[in-house]
């Protein structure tokens, strides 16, 4: 079980490096990544588990919603801008809590876990 708890441990720490990066998005910045941020940190989960067609949407959420702060965060101008980014943020927060509630929920340690030690191949995470 132990195995299991550090891989779980391992896949919220990857996840809430994404969630910080969000936070901080301001899009002042061209070294500002947020959604190859973002993605990555799904990325790096994925290698974990074996992936499922729902993971994919998932992650596709993430992007999409990342993708919506980045362009509200480079159109602030309006006078509604900072409500938006705000919203957008939030948006892409809670895709990242999706994509995580679904992991946890559906997902089975890959091979490349197993041979991590992070539980047996198929085990429920």
């Amino acid at each position: 079980m132990a195995a299991e708890t550090k891989l779980r441990e391992m896949i919220v720490g990857s996840l809430n490096k994404a969630r910080s990066k969000i936070r901080s998005y301001t899009g002042l910045y061209a070294s500002d990544a947020v959604v190859s941020d973002a993605l990555a940190a799904c990325d790096e989960v994925l290698q974990w588990i074996d992936i499922k067609e729902e993971f994919k949407e998932a992650r596709l959420a993430v992007q999409t919603a990342c993708d919506q702060l980045a362009r509200a965060a480079t159109d602030r101008r309006s006078h509604e801008g900072g409500a938006v980014i705000s919203k957008r943020r939030d948006d892409a927060l809670e895709a990242i809590d999706q994509f995580q509630t679904r992991v946890f929920s559906r997902g089975t340690t890959s091979m490349k876990a197993q041979h991590m030690g992070l539980g047996d191949r198929g085990s429920r995470i």
